[in-house]
């Protein structure tokens, strides 16, 4: 009998203290991820046949785009989301439901009039015409993204309960400071502007995590800068270790080159000849005795209005780009250490691989930065971690 409950709450918070459980469900065919700094997804299904409607209130309960969905684990919350989509097969009597993680309503946030912000300006470009939008002038990336949060729970029906987490850090590490104009003729999603800022201002982390206060279910906006999770640490007998053969029962390693770029062109604020362009490369792939061929790339960052912040934005996503970004995902063992639970997203793992493919072995650190679960209902609940690898750092400006 598996251990997971599936509770779904009213999504928009219209009252001071956590929404009520309006059902809970007994889902099959479950699978459920989550994303470091994205969108993780779940996917279920619920038998009617035999089920009375009016007292399991399946109708209320499962309503798209106004209802949150929680996967407890035990006593513990391990995923909460919204879900956006529902399916009803009639021939096998089953009502098939998907939902995303919580910080997925953020992409239906618009920035635009978002008076709520402690920065918003009806004259945001300086010209005096009223050009309005979010305007910050050396700010703490960690006071971006908190002043964003406040704003988007602001406006009339856009609280949904997510706060502010109290273990986030005061401010980034090193105290870099960013400026950064939030246009509202952009319409950029709230989501957008957070990713943004992960990505390359400050590179932090972010996850909207539920946790159960005074009884009750909330969320928490979790920043981690520059990363969040544990750093893998060989001296202690609680870091993760993983080895295939061993507790990894199969593992795929994709190298994808169609997103490499080892010069790279970040486009910034402006029009035409007036527009803010940074160039970087990779020197140790295109000069001297580099032997990889020139793979040109840009990326647009519109809101970006000073040449630094978009020299270092350019720069990481160069980091991530200038090599065939890597991904390994592994499928554990669920009886032997470590066990699902004891792992988080953002936590550093040691991989040992060595067979047919890698027969010199393969040995790294690596981070989690998706956890996916699927349920056992008859068997041993299976979990495939997704692991990433280091970032470059031999980047010059062009």
């Amino acid at each position: 009998m598996s251990d997971y409950r599936y509770v779904t709450t009213q999504l928009y918070q219209s009252g001071s203290t956590p929404n009520p459980i309006i059902g809970e469900y007994q889902f099959t065919r479950v699978n459920f991820t989550q994303q470091l700094s994205s969108i993780g997804t779940f996917t279920g299904e619920i038998l009617l046949s035999g089920l009375n409607p009016s007292t399991t209130n399946i109708e209320a309960g499962t309503t798209p785009g106004k209802v949150a969905l929680y996967v407890f684990k035990g006593s513990t919350p391990v995923w909460g989301g919204i879900i956006w989509n529902r399916e009803w097969d009639e021939e096998n009597q089953l009502l098939k439901i998907t939902a995303q993680e919580m910080v997925s309503y953020y992409q239906h946030r618009i920035l635009n009039n978002m008076t709520g912000s402690a920065y918003y300006s009806t004259n945001a470009d300086g010209s005096g015409t009223g050009v309005a939008g979010i305007v910050y002038n050396g700010v703490d990336p960690l006071a971006i993204i908190k002043d964003l949060l406040t704003a988007c729970n602001a406006k009339s029906h856009g609280n949904i309960g997510v706060t502010w987490a109290s273990s986030n850090p005061s401010s980034v590490s090193g105290g870099t400071t960013v400026s950064r104009t939030f246009f509202d003729f952009e319409l950029k999603t709230a989501y957008q502007a957070w990713k943004d800022l992960a990505q390359g201002a400050a590179y932090l982390d972010f996850v909207i995590k539920p946790v159960i206060s005074g009884g009750n279910i909330t969320n928490q906006l979790v920043v981690g800068t520059p990363t969040l999770g544990t750093t893998y640490d060989p001296t202690s007998t609680s870091s993760l270790n993983f080895q295939f053969p061993g507790n990894v029962v199969s593992y795929t390693y994709t190298e994808d080159s169609s997103r490499v770029g080892n010069y790279l062109y970040g486009i910034g604020y402006g029009a035409n000849q007036a527009r803010i362009i940074d160039k970087h490369y990779d020197s140790s792939k295109i000069t001297g005795s580099g032997t990889w061929p020139l793979l040109e790339d840009s990326v647009n960052y519109v809101d970006i209005v000073t040449p630094a912040l978009l020299s270092t934005i350019t720069t990481g996503k160069l980091a991530a780009v200038s090599y065939p970004p890597t991904t390994v995902q592994i499928v554990t063992n669920t009886y032997t250490d470590p066990l699902y639970g004891t792992y988080n997203i953002g936590d550093g793992v040691n991989l040992i691989i060595a067979d047919d493919r890698f027969n010199g072995g393969v040995a790294g650190i690596y981070r989690i930065i998706g956890i996916d679960v699927q349920p056992g209902e008859t068997s041993a609940d299976r979990v495939t971690l997704t692991l990433n690898l280091p970032l470059a750092t031999t980047l010059v400006a062009g």
